[in-house]
């Protein structure tokens, strides 16, 4: 790949994967009043600070253990994309499957939740950012190579 434009997939795909994790691990997909819930935890705010319990029980509907699996496989499969970029090798191919994987555990959270709130949005933007990181890294490989990706 041509230097630059491996650098900016490598600045990129850093900046994506920082960013996943910040609304893979945040309590922040739904706010309502005052609980907050993510895939993992949810919070309930009281006058004593705040209380989070695992969202992940024998009641847990099948839709968001789907979520929770796709956001680890999305997760999974971003950091891994993130160490073949910092390699230069084979970014197109990694980010497509995270962007997927992340995309698709949006999509059915989205459709199961009414309250989405802010990291929600921050996984669901990370996953616009392993699209351009995979862009970049294609207009890349067809610089380096002639036009060719291989």
């Amino acid at each position: 790949m041509v230097e630059g434009t491996s650098c900016s997939a490598v600045v990129a795909a850093t900046f994506s994967v920082v960013l996943f994790v910040v609304g893979f691990s945040t309590p922040y997909w739904t706010l309502a009043e005052e609980v907050m819930t993510g895939i993992f935890y949810r919070c309930t705010t009281l006058n004593e600070g705040i209380n989070c319990e695992d969202t992940l029980t024998e009641t847990t509907p099948d839709w968001m253990r789907a979520v929770q699996a796709l956001q680890v496989l999305a997760l999974i499969v971003g950091l891994a994309g993130l160490i073949v970029a910092a390699i230069w090798a084979y970014v197109f191919i990694r980010y497509s499957v995270s962007v997927l994987f992340g995309s698709s555990g949006c999509g059915v959270f989205s459709a199961n939740e009414t309250s989405e709130s802010y990291s929600l949005f921050i996984s669901c933007a990370s996953c616009l950012l392993f699209l351009l990181t995979a862009i970049i890294a294609v207009i890349g490989a067809c610089k380096a190579t002639g036009n060719k990706v291989y």
